[in-house]
């Protein structure tokens, strides 16, 4: 049912013209409604943005925190291993190229008072390493050798050599004749003593063996 927009009588929508007052009855065409945009609700990116910075600032100062924590057991490794490294090498004996030229009384000498200062390390310098002799020991390593002086300084206060001459026997053998003094730590007592000593050196000035005679 629609209205007459000229006298409000009630008609059917079929109707053409009003059977009150004749007119024309005109249907008004539907207009189409319109569609509604809803806008959908800003992501908020910032506050991701911000739980991502602090969980990486999180993961900083665990990572800090456990530096200091383990920072004292890292530096014992890393000083134990340097320590190993140290304590195990052996002093190199001078190298043949270093020494093209040499003196058998020079190198007697200063044997002697590395002796004097026991400087095993400065002495050891001096030896081959193909030592083939010390005194009673065959082969001597230089563990075994420096055993044998540490053993004897220990029980010394002090020991000097007086070196009185060098003598050249032939080839690269030589004597040393010397006055040796020395103190025993355990009674006191000072005693002197008169020696000669034979060096047998190689051709670069390195001693392969060393004895009394």
């Amino acid at each position: 049912m629609i209205i007459c927009s000229n006298c409000n009588t009630e008609i059917t929508a079929t109707t053409k013209f009003c059977k009150n007052c004749g007119a024309k009855i005109v249907v008004p065409t539907p207009q189409p409604q319109a569609t509604q945009h809803v806008t959908p609700p800003p992501i908020h990116t910032r506050a991701k943005s911000d739980n991502v910075k602090w969980y990486i600032i999180g993961g900083v100062v665990l990572l800090l925190g456990l530096g200091f924590l383990f920072k004292d057991k890292i530096l014992a490794y890393e000083e134990s291993t340097v320590a190993s490294q140290t304590t195990t090498e052996v002093p190199e004996a001078v190298p043949a190229e270093a020494a093209p030229s040499w003196s058998a009384e020079g190198n007697i000498r200063a044997m002697a008072n590395a002796q004097d200062n026991r400087d095993f390390d400065q002495l050891w310098g001096y030896y081959s390493p193909d030592m083939t002799r010390y005194w009673d020991m065959n082969n001597p390593t230089y563990g075994k050798l420096k055993k044998r002086y540490t053993s004897v300084w220990n029980k010394l206060s002090y020991s000097t050599n007086e070196i009185t001459s060098v003598e050249h026997v032939s080839g690269n053998t030589y004597d040393m004749n010397t006055t040796f003094t020395y103190q025993m730590k355990k009674s006191g007592k000072t005693k002197t003593g008169y020696s000669t000593v034979r060096y047998k050196f190689d051709d670069y000035g390195r001693v392969v063996e060393v004895y009394g005679l």
